[in-house]
């Protein structure tokens, strides 16, 4: 994979594994206690393999350009201008304390939160202000947030019928979506059924039910 170099301490973040990553120990001063964080903390997404920044065609080289995106929750610091590039098909991980930030970003990128300041881009489209269900994103939650009330089949067609797509449609590609996850055989079992793994494969499956241009993963 490539290493990304993160401006932070070496010792507590390394670059190596599959796909990149980005450490966001600066983007919440509170999590640290930093009155203000000092130069070497600030978010750096130069890729140490010799690849140019790919800020400045951002358009062109990127799927995801997350464009100096703040947000604030009453005095606390969520998210201190932060900017991201993430290329077409690339795995892309957040990686830091929690309090940092990272689900926040997730949830703007995902529509569930609008920033304060910055634009978000997805495919050369300007997202910022798109409501969710408009942006071609997906989401699996750390919760997982599956409708309990709900059967595994159920949840995984829900995000297909909120899209109105045609019930026997939505319950065709959702039974894809739990062959592909192993699950098939719990379709019409509860969620308070499942182990909390077999939740998370639920989770999964619903968030590819509707084909995203953009997965994000909470805590996968």
């Amino acid at each position: 994979g490539l290493g990304l170099r993160c401006v932070a301490r070496p010792a507590e973040c390394s670059g190596g594994g599959i796909g990149r990553h980005a450490c966001l120990r600066g983007m919440c001063r509170k999590a640290w206690g930093f009155e203000s964080p000092p130069e070497h903390h600030s978010l750096d997404l130069r890729v140490d393999d010799g690849a140019p920044d790919l800020r400045p065609a951002f358009l062109m080289a990127s799927a995801l350009t997350i464009e100096k995106v703040e947000k604030r929750f009453g005095e606390r610091v969520a998210l201190d201008s932060v900017s991201v590039e993430v290329r077409p098909g690339e795995l892309f991980f957040l990686l830091g304390p929690s309090g940092c930030g990272k689900t926040t970003l997730l949830r703007c990128v995902a529509g569930l939160c609008r920033p304060d300041t910055g634009r978000i881009w997805l495919d050369g489209m300007d997202i910022t202000t798109r409501p969710a269900y408009q942006r071609g994103t997906a989401m699996v939650f750390q919760s997982y947030a599956l409708w309990p009330h709900m059967t595994v089949l159920e949840n995984v067609a829900f995000a297909l019928r909120a899209l109105r797509r045609p019930a026997a449609e939505a319950r065709r590609r959702a039974m894809e979506m739990l062959e592909r996850v192993r699950l098939a055989d719990r379709a019409d079992a509860r969620p308070d059924e499942l182990s909390g793994g077999q939740q998370q494969r639920v989770a999964l499956a619903r968030a590819l039910a509707a084909e995203p241009r953009c997965l994000l993963l909470d805590e996968p």
